[in-house]
């Protein structure tokens, strides 16, 4: 190996050894100043019961102080949002046999498969940090 390809190697085995030194440090220092971000604006990270989000679809209530909201997880996406119904502040029913949000006052739907329908709610931002899911209010 000549002295220029060795030096050129070392150069660059030297940036990628750097890298994924840092990289945690990096990653960690940017998601404080996430957290420090929300704080200032009002928001604040919640952490979220596991739910699995491989199967086709999984429903699980959680709760946030007082609040009582849904966790949908379906193909590795997943949806959370409160359970009173926006229009008329009645409480939303989940029927998991054909996936669908109900209000029975006001008789609005919406699909949990495809987000469509009359009933329109408010999710939540969900986050994954460190393997563990955070709900952004």
């Amino acid at each position: 190996m000549k002295r220029d390809e060795f030096l050129k190697e070392m150069k660059t085995g030297f940036s990628d050894t750097l890298k994924g030194v840092l990289a945690p440090f990096i990653e960690e220092k940017a998601e404080q100043l996430d957290d420090a971000a929300s704080i200032l604006t009002g928001r604040q990270l919640f952490e979220l019961p596991h739910i699995d989000t491989t199967s086709v679809w999984h429903m699980q209530d959680f709760f946030l102080g007082e609040k009582s909201f849904y966790l949908i997880g379906q193909k590795d996406q997943l949806y959370a949002f409160q359970k009173l119904c926006p229009t008329c502040n009645g409480m939303l029913t989940v029927t998991s046999f054909d996936k669908k949000c109900k209000c029975f006052i006001c008789d609005q739907s919406l699909s949990l498969e495809t987000f469509e329908g009359d009933l329109v709610v408010t999710p939540l931002e969900v986050v994954e940090r460190q393997e563990k899911l955070f709900a952004l209010v």
